[in-house]
């Protein structure tokens, strides 16, 4: 959670650390590995129903499968 005043200066903050920390993970495999199959469509699944803003990353991850780093805005408190 950020307060709106703050978001701003956190969300560029935030794509800057995804960026120089983790070499911008533009494909999955530039950021960990996930154990299983199961494993890995639980966790794209999170973003199928998510109700936000994807800011950056792949918000149709629960599609395709291809999970990285993904910054949602706004999303359902029950997502």
């Amino acid at each position: 959670m950020c307060h709106e005043s703050k978001l701003k200066r956190f969300v560029a903050q935030l794509k800057k650390q995804l960026k120089d920390g983790y070499n911008d993970c533009k494909t999955p495999e530039d950021s960990g590995k996930i154990i299983n199959d199961f494993h890995l469509k639980r966790i794209c699944n999170l973003l199928k129903d998510h109700g936000g803003e994807v800011l950056h990353g792949n918000g149709s991850a629960h599609t395709d499968l291809k999970l990285t780093p993904t910054i949602v805005l706004n999303p359902k408190k029950d997502s």
